[in-house]
């Protein structure tokens, strides 16, 4: 079963296809989004047919691929060339290299597709893998030719005359690509969402313990990371009692974790006898994130906290990787 990465979302106005300096606008917000939030598919679907689940899974790959990787690649990109229509050539350029579209990603994406048309119908996600299908693959081959360009140094006989020609391709086709995956990720959440708290339910009546703390860790961190979010993004304010209020329950849901995890017939019973390293990691991680949870609520706690920006949002960043480790742990745990 897996862990599902959710991106935070936002809607685009239709009207930004007219407007460049609109354009530019969503393409910068859609770039920051790299702040992912994941959603855990779990136990729920164990009532579901195979076919639902083959189909379920299909979609959560299909996200991860996106809001993770993806992501990478096109940030890392941007980062060095813009993100405008028109390439900015770095000065003192010698080389290129990002997160590779690989075949395995592909697959991915084909995979999704197929199973949009398959039964049991998921209404209008269906439709938003189907319409996301052509403009995400076209992306994809637009930055696996990025790549290629660059890891061969082609810029180096052409003068980059391919290269800002390739940059253009690029910033069209993901102007195309923005609200379609949008739709997708929304679609996608609404499914998951509504399944959250009966996965909790189900794992506690079952006595599955370890597991039900580790999913609650991970419910408890997005919450809190979705609170981070308007700071780090929109460098809004934040309810710092709400903030703190989630810390102390998450602080307990670690605790209870540690303890059960520690038992060795309740890891018999969850089928997790043999995977101590993986329980060690996991722990690990949610350790390391609640320790930089722990340094946002002391810079939180002062008015002044905008004067150490640098120090909060490297805590902020620092948070969202650990728990992005830590659920990758748990698709493979779990």
């Amino acid at each position: 079963m897996f862990i599902f990465f959710n991106a935070t979302f936002m809607y685009v106005m239709e009207e930004i296809i007219m407007f460049k300096k609109e354009i530019k606008r969503v393409l910068i917000i859609i770039l920051l989004v790299t702040l992912c939030f994941f959603f855990i598919a779990c136990d729920f679907y164990e009532l579901m047919t195979a076919n639902d689940v083959e189909k379920y899974d299909a979609y959560v790959e299909l996200n991860n691929y996106m809001v993770d990787w993806l992501d990478k690649t096109i940030i890392n990109y941007c980062n060095v060339f813009g993100d405008d229509e028109e390439i900015i050539m770095p000065k003192k350029f010698f080389s290129f290299s990002t997160y590779p579209i690989l075949q395995v990603h592909k697959d991915i994406v084909e995979k999704a597709f197929v199973f949009s048309t398959k039964k049991p119908s998921y209404g209008a996600i269906d439709t938003s893998v189907d319409n996301l299908y052509s403009p995400l693959k076209e992306l994809m081959l637009i930055l696996e030719e990025i790549e290629n360009y660059y890891r061969d140094e082609a810029f180096l006989q052409d003068d980059f005359v391919k290269g800002k020609e390739l940059h253009k391709q690029f910033y069209h086709k993901y102007i195309e690509y923005l609200p379609l995956a949008s739709d997708f990720l929304y679609d996608l959440r609404i499914i998951v969402e509504e399944s959250k708290q009966e996965d909790l339910e189900r794992l506690k009546e079952e006595d599955y313990m370890i597991t039900y703390t580790a999913l609650k860790i991970i419910y408890r961190a997005q919450e809190m990371q979705e609170m981070l979010y308007d700071l780090y993004y929109e460098e809004s304010t934040i309810d710092y009692n709400l903030f703190k209020e989630h810390y102390n329950l998450l602080s307990e849901d670690i605790e209870d974790y540690i303890n059960y995890s520690k038992d060795e017939s309740r890891r018999k019973k969850e089928n997790l006898i043999d995977d101590s390293a993986g329980i060690y990691i996991f722990t690990r991680h949610v350790k390391d994130m609640h320790d930089n949870a722990t340094k946002l609520i002391e810079i939180l706690n002062v008015e002044s906290f905008w004067e150490d920006e640098e120090a909060l949002f490297d805590y902020i960043e620092d948070f969202n990787t650990r728990l992005s480790y830590a659920i990758d742990l748990y698709n493979t745990m779990l």
